[in-house]
């Protein structure tokens, strides 16, 4: 499956940040999951999630539809959600990812649910803002 190519640049970790990885994966070779396949690494943190929620929803809200699990940016880097966080969106009572399949189950968009969107619909601006159009 070719990676759809949006107009936008992810931005980097911000220097303060802790974290060592994007929760928007940079791995050139991403493998294709199925909801079942999807792993819950453990306890990933409350601030990693939260980290991946506000890329998640700022994406979505930028491109105006359901995100690509796997994509590519104006600069031709492969990207894609990372698999661990939306096993957790998808383990809340209720969930709070939707996704969208393919060929044989496999995931090839996810959306946030209202619920999600609603925890951040105050800084809409600033999350859009965030992903640069080229």
């Amino acid at each position: 499956m070719d990676p759809e190519i949006l107009w936008i640049n992810i931005p980097d970790l911000p220097e303060e940040s802790k974290f060592k990885q994007h929760p928007i994966s940079r791995s050139q070779k991403p493998k294709m999951y199925k909801v079942n396949e999807l792993k819950d690494p453990g306890d990933l943190g409350e601030e990693w999630i939260k980290f991946f929620e506000l890329y998640f929803v700022g994406l979505f809200w930028k491109i105006g539809r359901p995100v690509p699990y796997l994509f590519k940016t104006v600069d031709g880097k492969v990207r894609s959600l990372d698999a661990g966080c939306m096993k957790f969106l998808s383990n809340r009572a209720p969930p709070e990812i939707r996704f969208e399949f393919k060929a044989k189950g496999l995931i090839v968009a996810a959306a946030p649910t209202p619920s999600l969107l609603s925890r951040y619909v105050a800084r809409k601006g600033e999350l859009v803002d965030m992903f640069l159009s080229k």
